[in-house]
């Protein structure tokens, strides 16, 4: 079986992204590998496969890398913002100037 994940933008040249928030688990990281190649299609382990479109994009954030493995790693492009160096201050202030602010702390 095969189906595609974000496959209509709701304006041309418009992305949708995937934030995916959590730790990387071993398992299925190696699952990430077709992914996030030039076949863009993700094959799950019961054989299912998900084709991504040219207008999604996917982020990561994880605060570690360590069950990656190096093929993961390599097919990927990294930015390491530390806690000390971001803090949350930027986080909000962004997200309550474009209203995205759910409640003010």
């Amino acid at each position: 079986m095969e189906s595609s994940c974000c496959s209509v933008a709701d304006a041309e040249g418009e992305h949708t992204w995937l934030v995916l928030d959590g730790p990387i688990d071993p398992v299925w990281a190696e699952h990430l590998n077709t992914l996030l190649d030039t076949s863009r299609t993700l094959t799950l382990p019961n054989g299912d496969r998900i084709a991504l479109t040219d207008n999604c994009k996917i982020v990561f954030e994880v605060d570690s890398i360590d069950n990656a493995s190096p093929a993961t790693v390599s097919r990927s492009g990294m930015i390491y913002l530390s806690s000390d160096t971001l803090g949350w201050q930027p986080v909000v202030e962004v997200s309550s100037k474009r209203g995205k602010l759910v409640s003010k702390m």
